[in-house]
């Protein structure tokens, strides 16, 4: 017996099937604890949440065969027919369907008067191909028809095959998991759309704005990548480099002549394209002493920390928020559902390949910094970096880095130049907003964090004769004039080329 709620995905062939289905699972003690069905988008699909699952249970559902255990590619075959102009012609044609057993997804008529005939337009579902060749059959006896259309992805295709048919246009962005984890993933769809619906978006909405996520990631690679790039020059063979990515968090790189320090890593789908960025100014190559840190464990910045293969420096507890599957991890909103599923979705969507491990920070001589703890020291290219411990607010674990000599703070994902962000990555980061209804795992917690790092920004720009830097998770690196975050130098545009 697990302990662990257990979902599926099952058939719907008669109208009472939703009814036996619980009934073969309280005949197993299970527990139903969600039952997701809308008969307008899909009436041949049913999301269930059981708790109490057992090996006997699932037996039971496949032996009553109400068990979804793959995605079938939909086939479709569209036509058109010339009818002559005589009474019930339509009627006998649609007598026919029925009585062949097709389904017919979408159908247009349209009396011509300009010409001899008229044309009925059918598109049929194809999967019951003998029912679809016994019904051609007979038209083609009758009938002159044209095959207009045979596709297996009709952007076309009404609602009820909705879920298959988005199920087949998101495969591509799972990255070839198979059919149980398509299906899984759709039911975990399936309930972000009924969450949100709860807060008054529209569910279908919902689904292509997550569709929207996969295709934006999807059409940003090779040549289609692009990075918005600062340097600053901090001693004559010492320089920062910011890069903005098409979608996520920043990758900086800080190197001298023997060492090179990569903060962040972006998505797991962006590395190749970060690699051949790096090779084309010259930056992270094999002839540098190298060192990876990971400020926390979103996605967008650690999920190229496997390709890279190195132990990156971290917080531990970000191993384990990775190891949990949640971003939202020991924090107050640990036990929403929208936080387990978008880390899901992201990391998928991503090629999330975080660390699995991590490497202690050294000792540092300081308690404390403003009102953050001190977690520890890192050393890296000439400067000795002082590890602060976030308050938890954007999430559990995360670490922000400072060095008052170079002027430089990692402040991450919890001071942002928001005004520095692109259009294109302010919408798509949006989709995280929409998703989780805040990318913050503690709000609270999170304006606090933010006003506390200003205010040591602040501190130290007003003691120093030289810009401070902050150096933030998303956006323009900045410094602070009259109070505010401001871009400092200029920012280019990178292609590959």
């Amino acid at each position: 017996m697990s302990s662990k709620n257990f979902s599926f995905a099952a058939k719907i062939k008669e109208s009472g099937d939703i009814r036996k289905i619980i009934s073969v699972i309280n005949e197993y003690n299970g527990i139903v604890k969600k039952v997701l069905y809308n008969s307008r988008i899909d009436s041949s699909i049913a999301f269930f949440e059981i708790a109490n699952f057992s090996s006997d249970l699932m037996t039971g559902l496949i032996k009553a065969d109400y068990i979804l255990s793959s995605v079938q590619e939909p086939l479709f075959i569209k036509i058109k027919i010339h009818l002559p102009r005589r009474a019930r012609a339509i009627s006998e044609i649609l007598t026919h369907a029925d009585d062949a057993g097709v389904i017919i997804t979408l159908m247009e008529f349209d009396t011509q008067e300009t010409k001899k005939d008229d044309t009925l337009v059918l598109m049929l579902n194809a999967v019951e191909s003998q029912s679809v060749k016994a019904f051609l059959d007979y038209l083609k006896t009758t009938y002159a028809i044209d095959i207009v259309e045979y596709t297996p992805n009709n952007e076309d295709l009404d609602n009820t095959i909705f879920y298959i048919t988005y199920a087949n246009r998101i495969r591509r962005f799972a990255h070839d998991q198979g059919d149980h984890f398509v299906l899984s993933f759709l039911a975990d769809i399936n309930s972000i759309a009924f969450e949100l619906k709860k807060l008054g978006y529209d569910p279908e909405d919902i689904f292509m704005k997550i569709y929207e996520n996969g295709e934006t990631l999807n059409n940003t690679l090779g040549e289609n990548f692009y990075a918005d790039y600062q340097v600053i020059q901090l001693k004559p063979d010492t320089s920062l480099h910011c890069f903005q990515l098409p979608c996520g968090g920043n990758v900086y790189i800080l190197e001298n002549a023997t060492e090179s320090l990569m903060i962040d890593t972006g998505y797991g789908i962006y590395h190749d394209d970060i690699m051949r960025m790096c090779q084309h100014f010259g930056l992270w190559q094999n002839d540098k002493k190298k060192k990876l840190f990971i400020s926390h464990g979103d996605a967008d910045h650690c999920g190229g920390a496997g390709y890279i293969g190195m132990v990156p420096y971290s917080h531990p507890e970000t191993i384990d928020l990775i190891r949990s599957g949640n971003r939202a991890y020991k924090s107050v909103t640990e036990g929403s559902k929208l936080e387990q599923i978008y880390t899901t979705m992201i990391g998928t969507f991503s090629k999330w390949l975080p660390p699995d491990s991590y490497q202690k920070f050294q000792p540092s001589d300081k308690d404390k910094v403003g009102a953050f703890p001190v977690f520890g020291s890192l050393k890296a290219c000439g400067y000795t970096f002082t590890v602060l411990e976030s308050h938890g607010g954007h999430q559990y674990g995360q670490l922000f880095l400072l060095n008052e000599e170079a002027g430089l703070f990692f402040t991450v994902d919890s001071c942002l130049n928001l005004k520095s962000i692109s259009p294109e990555r302010t919408k798509y980061n949006q989709l995280a907003d929409l998703f989780m209804t805040s990318v913050n795992v503690d709000s609270d917690l999170a304006r606090k964090e933010r006003k506390d790092l200003l205010e040591i920004a602040s501190d130290l720009t007003a003691k120093s004769d030289k810009p401070f830097y902050i150096c933030c998770g998303h956006g323009a690196i900045s410094t602070i004039k009259d109070g505010k975050l401001a871009v400092f130098g200029e920012t280019t545009r990178y292609r590959h080329s």
